[in-house]
């Protein structure tokens, strides 16, 4: 787990790409990703995995991603009552030993948890 403090500063992506390929890492999640929908998915793409993504809506920063290596089989979940406001993604991933696991990110910024009820 990452606070990336905006993976939309220069350099970031290719930081991180350093890392996940140099450790070998299979499942990476990252906070304060800071991308909005005007950041298309292709400028954060890393090359062996996939991403998915929820970004902060009608708020500055914020945001999480979850990199998944293509080595395993995984997909994003949703569940009644999800809504845009939370920045919670639910990720089903199944590795090669048929074991499966459920990755949940969330991220509830302190000046943000004064607004929900």
């Amino acid at each position: 787990m990452l606070n990336a403090a905006a993976i939309t500063k220069p350099h970031a992506i290719e930081h991180l790409t350093v890392d996940l390929v140099g450790y070998a890492v299979d499942v990476a999640v990252i906070t304060e990703t800071h991308l909005k929908r005007k950041h298309p998915d292709h400028h954060f793409a890393i090359n062996g995995y996939t991403l998915f993504r929820r970004d902060r809506v009608g708020r500055r920063g914020g945001g999480v991603a979850v990199y998944v290596s293509n080595k395993l089989q995984v997909a994003v979940r949703t569940w009644p009552g999800d809504s845009a406001q939370f920045e919670l993604t639910w990720v089903h991933i199944q590795a090669p030993a048929h074991h499966i696991c459920w990755c949940i990110i969330s991220f509830v910024s302190v000046s943000g948890a004064a607004g929900l009820h």
